[in-house]
């Protein structure tokens, strides 16, 4: 597995490329502790409108749109705050946000 970092601006083109495969995503939760999501994007199975759109990233472009695959339920990710991902063999380092946050322990 590689170890490639990402700058935080050009991890959307990541997901963008991640459409209907399975990645996992490590984030900062509201209480500031870290999860680790296995996911997909694209996913339109449960949802009641039928319709693939995700309406979080036009409603505000710093969240997403991911279908949980443990859950079996839909979550919304702040890509302000993801840490890692890991997809197609590799893993992403989203260099700004783990500076900001191992910044933030120290304080």
């Amino acid at each position: 597995m590689k170890l490639l970092e990402v700058c935080a601006e050009k991890q959307l083109e990541l997901y963008k490329n991640q459409q209907g495969k399975i990645i996992t995503v490590s984030f900062i939760k509201k209480d500031g502790s870290v999860r680790h999501l296995n996911g997909r994007f694209g996913v339109s199975k449960y949802l009641k409108t039928g319709d693939n759109y995700n309406w979080t990233y036009n409603y505000d472009r710093h969240y997403l749109t991911i279908f949980d695959m443990k859950k079996l339920a839909y979550r919304i990710i702040n890509l302000k705050t993801v840490l890692t991902v890991q997809a197609e063999g590799n893993r992403y380092l989203i260099v700004d946000h783990i500076k900001d946050w191992i910044g933030g322990i120290g304080r």
